[in-house]
């Protein structure tokens, strides 16, 4: 769904479907493959493919900053604000993403896992912008910031484990669905404790209708500022 591959846009989400204070980005760096997947992005978003890419999402950023703070279309300007809520950088300078999807068969069973699993690293940009006479823009980004964007949601299939009484596997055999119980499941019912059970979206969906509790929701990270030492120039076509 749009919702997961984070192009649903965040300004059209209502606030108290969004999660902006629980996940910092050290958290999230403290796990040496999600360390990866930020280095890469830190790496990569500047390359040439990777600006080409962003070209129509910069040019569309760039028109309406001029035009949300009434600047004259001759004028250079400073775009980007990394100071601003998550939300807010989120619609005005996010130029690129990096998906933390791993191997779920390889990936350790850590709190990552467990509480994130699939999602997505942003990076967003600040720098002085020169109006060009093609109508086009010259961007010297001399500022970066990076954040995490996930759902936390039970949309569609998706597999969450085998959990006992006690602990949580990966991999096991046999399969044995969860018991739902509306005598048995708030309250501690006979699982049987040795028993490892298969557990995926169907079941938190059956579980909620049954009882009325949680929801779907959107998380984003604190922000992640890094000045960059040498400035990357773009060039944003008209």
């Amino acid at each position: 769904p749009q919702e997961k591959e984070g192009t649903v846009p965040i300004s059209v989400i209502p606030g108290d479907k969004i999660d902006d204070t629980t996940i910092k980005m050290t958290w999230v760096r403290s796990f040496s493959r999600i360390e990866l997947v930020h280095s890469r992005l830190m790496m990569t978003w500047s390359q040439p493919h990777c600006l080409t890419a962003s070209g129509r999402l910069l040019k569309d950023q760039l028109r309406k900053w001029q035009l949300r703070y009434g600047i004259p279309a001759d004028q250079p300007f400073r775009f980007g604000d990394l100071f601003k809520p998550v939300r807010e950088i989120e619609v005005t300078c996010q130029i690129n993403r990096e998906n933390t999807e791993g191997n779920i068969l390889l990936d350790p069973l850590d709190d990552f896992f467990a509480a994130i699993g699939r999602g997505l690293i942003k990076i967003a940009a600040a720098g002085m912008v020169e109006p060009l006479s093609d109508r086009g823009y010259r961007l010297t980004i001399d500022e970066v910031g990076t954040y995490l964007r996930d759902t936390y949601d039970f949309l569609g299939d998706q597999f969450l484990g085998f959990w006992s009484r006690y602990s949580v596997e990966k991999v096991l055999l046999p399969l044995y669905r969860i018991p739902l119980d509306p005598k048995t499941a708030d309250n501690d019912g006979p699982w049987d404790r040795g028993t490892f059970y298969k557990v995926d979206n169907g079941a938190f969906k059956e579980y909620r209708q049954m009882f009325g509790k949680g929801r779907d929701f959107f998380v984003h990270s604190d922000v992640l500022r890094t000045k960059l030492a040498t400035p990357v120039v773009v060039e944003v076509a008209p």
